[in-house]
């Protein structure tokens, strides 16, 4: 089993109607989930509730390219059974833990205080383990979010649950929701702080037309060009980026008949580490700002452990919930605030 070190990951998604229409999640409920029928906002959301829940025991729950599943184990082998998926009625959110893992792996289950207690882990079974979720899906509006929260970056259900949430508000007139990869500016502005620059790269492909030894041409006329700069101080501030990369940016790469600045390049990207958690993240350069999306770490917010070493549930809880109100509600709902100032 890999060394926990829980973190957090956020996710934007939107409705997409085939009409290109705009819809709410109010719209889609009744649209999709009660065939057109008057519904309440209780009732939608209930409808949204179940259609989530439903699904976790359906072929969305499974992946097969990933050999990873999601469902609610709903008995008592469930040890953290109290915190089953619930609704927030009065902010449209889901929230919280739900079982997942992966599958078609051979191996050996052995009691370590039982030597003669040995059984087989086949290729049918799933090992799951325990994820924090909250799920925001506004009736009023067409993009919701979420909160995913993993273990390790080997024990992780974040894209097997992107995905998820991606196919099950499919239907008659909706194609699969488009999802993007978000963090709170908050977290964003905690990662710059205490960051420093890794390395900038530039890449291109070449088509070069000027071989003409035999049996070279054929083999190697298109090759990819990949420059890295890595600064030899280790402590330079990201604050800097920019200004280091436009001088690395003005280099030319080529010769005399050939050349051109790095500038030019069809991709260029940046790597950037957290001298505190000592986590490293790789932005691409074009929408580095939009893109910009840490790792939320929880071993410094979150103290409470459980008996098996993950994070305590109700602390979890608390967090999640003070983060979607406090800080991601306002950035992705301005419209609401902008109703309060008036």
């Amino acid at each position: 089993m890999a060394l926990l070190r829980p973190k957090l990951e956020f996710y934007r998604f939107s409705l997409n109607h085939k009409d290109e229409e705009s819809k709410t999640f109010f719209d889609f409920a009744k649209e999709e989930l009660a065939r057109k029928k008057q519904i309440t906002r209780v009732e939608a959301l209930d409808l949204l509730f179940r259609n989530f829940m439903r699904n976790l025991s359906g072929q969305y729950a499974k992946n097969q390219s990933q050999k990873k599943e999601i469902k609610l184990v709903n008995t008592k082998i469930n040890k953290y059974l109290d915190y089953k998926p619930k609704k927030g009625s009065n902010d449209d959110i889901i929230y919280g833990v739900i079982n997942g893992g992966p599958f078609n792996r051979d191996g050996i289950i052995s009691n370590v205080n039982d030597a003669e207690d040995i059984s087989s882990l086949g290729r049918n079974k799933s090992i799951l383990r325990y994820y924090y979720f909250l799920l925001y899906l506004p009736l009023d509006h067409s993009e919701g979010c979420f909160i995913i929260q993993s273990h390790s970056k080997e024990e992780t259900i974040t894209s097997m649950f992107k995905n998820y949430i991606g196919n099950i508000f499919k239907g008659n007139n909706y194609n699969k929701a488009i999802t993007v990869v978000y963090s709170p500016k908050s977290f964003q502005e905690e990662f710059k702080n205490n960051a420093v620059l890794g390395s900038f790269t530039f890449k291109t492909s070449i088509l070069d037309r000027k071989h003409t030894e035999t049996g070279v041409k054929d083999f190697f006329a298109e090759y990819d060009i990949k420059i890295e700069a890595v600064p030899k101080n280790k402590d330079v501030p990201v604050a800097l980026g920019e200004k280091i990369r436009n001088i690395l940016a003005r280099k030319i790469y080529g010769d005399k008949q050939n050349s051109e600045e790095l500038n030019e390049f069809d991709e260029s990207s940046v790597s950037v580490r957290n001298v505190v958690n000592n986590s490293t993240r790789t932005f691409e350069w074009s929408n580095k700002d939009s893109e910009f999306v840490p790792v939320v770490y929880l071993e410094d917010r979150i103290r409470g452990k459980n008996e098996d070493g993950t994070l305590a549930f109700d602390e979890l809880e608390i967090f999640c919930y003070t983060i979607f109100k406090d800080e991601i509600l306002p950035e992705i709902r301005p419209d609401l605030y902008a109703k309060k100032v008036k």
